[in-house]
């Protein structure tokens, strides 16, 4: 049986679906899945300002407790991932 490494992925995220994760509503990401995303990976979501092309400043650090993918109505290449905050 193949180990799997969990590994961290840096990625932006809007404002209002970072600001969903700050206050706890958002559990789910729902991504484009071009790293191979698995379950116990680390996602550090930064919120990026898509109009001003810039970083807040701010991030968020989450885990994949669950991955979901090719079927279900998600479309193939991606993904949704369900996530859990990191204490820091």
């Amino acid at each position: 049986m193949k180990v799997h490494k969990a590994k961290t992925h840096e990625l932006k995220t809007w404002p209002d679906e970072f600001q969903g994760i700050r206050s706890g509503f958002k559990h789910h990401e729902y991504r484009y899945d071009d790293r191979g995303f698995t379950e116990g990976d680390i996602l550090i979501l930064r919120e990026w300002d898509p109009v001003t092309s810039t970083y807040s400043g701010e991030s968020i650090k989450v885990r994949v407790s669950y991955l979901s993918r090719d079927g279900f109505g998600i479309p193939a290449g991606f993904c949704v991932m369900s996530i859990e905050r990191v204490t820091p």
